[in-house]
């Protein structure tokens, strides 16, 4: 489950981030200036990720990698988002922001460690 969700919240909000830039600077990127070289380098990354998790499955040999680079994508992101939180639409919603992707961040690493300890009873 986790992984379907997590691929396709990647899949999309990259494609968005590519597709729409404007629109999604707007609503969830509005930190700083808007850059729409660094908004196509973030769906670049994300969607890939996205289509991974997917990926993994269908094939379980990939569930380990892809939760381990996902749950290094949003650990990093989290950082991020809790180092800046100068959202424009107020430091509130950036520091909500920060705490949704420390969540997600920790969510991640639980299905990697969950998963990697059942794979390494299954050898």
């Amino acid at each position: 489950m986790v992984l379907v969700i997590a691929g396709i919240y990647q899949a999309v909000t990259g494609t968005w981030a590519i597709v729409a830039p404007e629109s999604f600077f707007d609503t969830l990127g509005a930190f700083g200036v808007r850059n729409d070289h660094y908004l196509f380098d973030f769906g670049s990354f994300a969607i890939p990720v996205g289509l991974a998790l997917l990926a993994a499955v269908k094939w379980p040999s990939w569930r380990v990698p892809a939760l381990a680079i996902a749950t290094g994508h949003w650990a990093l992101h989290t950082v991020s988002h809790l180092v800046d939180t100068n959202h424009h639409q107020g430091q509130a919603l950036g520091i909500f922001e920060g705490l949704g992707l420390l969540v997600t961040a920790a969510l991640m690493a639980l299905a990697l460690w969950f998963t990697a300890a059942e794979e390494s009873r299954a050898d």
